[in-house]
């Protein structure tokens, strides 16, 4: 049996996103036959000052924000059960070294291709791995641009990835202009799992909120997307549930690890979203929907172009907020998921025949 290595993030500030991604390559992986393990790889925890840093955070959420620290235990443990790591490595030697032990390595997805703050990071472009080992699968550039600062890093990095995809069109268009190679555009690895396979997987069956409810998954803080939700909960008499965010001090929120998420969306009676995976769970789970933008077009750092192009593919471009479609207009218009699944079932079947041929190539070139 090939064992691959998955290099993406799955832990990073513990969000649902993030961690269900990895989740998902890893089960498409091995649903397919395949062992998988996601590297382990933290120089960082030699890092005095930022062990300091991160001390300081979590004392500061135990003490201002216990739900959110709560939220973040929870969801430690649930990585901890459902994810399967590699060994902590700090060192990047050790790191060579490891890679010979895997027939392949996967980046993506998510966004770890964004190189924010101008750092680019070369163990997220696979430099420490053997070249004809090298496969990217739907990493996510995230922004509309690549900074100056990391143009020349980027093109030299991904002009040595053999295998590569992207996860949305504006990325493939910015590795074009770098590099003159043609990206695949694949689908989030979300969707590589089907519905039934998530709610056997992972879904508990026992409702958490007992009353209609609409739940609010909101990255960003704007109260102004969050009064326009308080509306249509209070005129169609629904509950609004949300979890914890850093910024938030909702009392009602709840504290869900993975699972309780996707209870959560599976179970409510609208979903209001600003978040790519938000709104790829509410896809998946065939609910009603929203999507805000999280942030504005004309902001240089934008990421809207991530849910633009997923539903751009869906023709969902209708479910999202506007100043002329409102959220009241959109919740009146049903969403036929006969039609979506049509489209999806071919974008997903060129997805996994995409990553199953580079699986398939590297092995037979080892």
């Amino acid at each position: 049996m090939k064992k691959i290595g998955i290099v993406t993030w799955y832990d990073r500030g513990f969000n649902y996103g993030t961690a269900l991604q990895a989740y998902s390559t890893q089960t498409y992986l091995e649903n397919i036959g395949y062992t998988c393990e996601l590297i382990n790889y933290k120089p960082d925890k030699k890092n005095k000052k930022k062990k300091i840093k991160e001390t300081l955070k979590k004392m500061y959420l135990m003490i201002f924000k216990h739900k959110v620290y709560k939220k973040w235990k929870k969801m430690k443990i649930w990585i901890k059960n459902n994810i399967h790591e590699s060994e902590l490595i700090t060192d990047y030697e050790k790191l060579r070294e490891s890679a010979k032990k895997y027939d392949a390595f996967i980046c993506g997805s998510d966004q770890i291709w964004n190189n924010a703050k101008n750092i680019i990071d070369p163990f997220n472009y696979l430099q420490f791995v053997d070249k004809e080992k090298r496969i990217a699968y739907a990493p996510s550039i995230a922004r509309d641009y690549i900074a100056n600062e990391v143009k020349e890093k980027f093109t030299e990095y991904v002009q040595e990835i053999k295998y590569l995809s992207v996860r949305e069109e504006k990325g493939a268009e910015l590795i074009k202009e770098c590099t003159g190679r043609e990206a695949k555009v694949v689908i989030d690895p979300t969707f590589l799992i089907n519905k039934d396979i998530w709610k056997k997987s992972l879904l508990i069956t026992d409702k958490i909120i007992d009353q209609p409810y609409i739940f609010v998954y909101f990255l960003s803080k704007n109260e102004k997307n969050y009064v326009e939700v308080e509306k249509i909960a209070k005129d169609q008499n629904l509950k609004i549930v949300t979890t914890p965010m850093i910024y938030d001090n909702n009392k009602l929120a709840i504290e869900a690890d993975c699972t309780d998420f996707l209870n959560l969306i599976k179970n409510a009676k609208y979903i209001a979203t600003d978040s790519f995976h938000g709104v790829a769970f509410s896809i998946i789970l065939e609910k009603d929907f929203v999507v805000f933008k999280r942030f504005k077009d004309n902001f240089k750092q934008t990421q809207n172009s991530r849910i633009y192009n997923i539903l751009e593919k869906l023709n969902l471009n209708s479910r999202l907020v506007t100043n002329e479609n409102r959220i009241t207009n959109i919740l009146e218009r049903n969403i036929d998921y006969n039609a979506i699944k049509e489209k999806l079932n071919i974008i997903v079947e060129d997805s996994k025949n995409y990553l199953i041929t580079a699986l398939e190539n590297v092995s037979k070139n080892k």
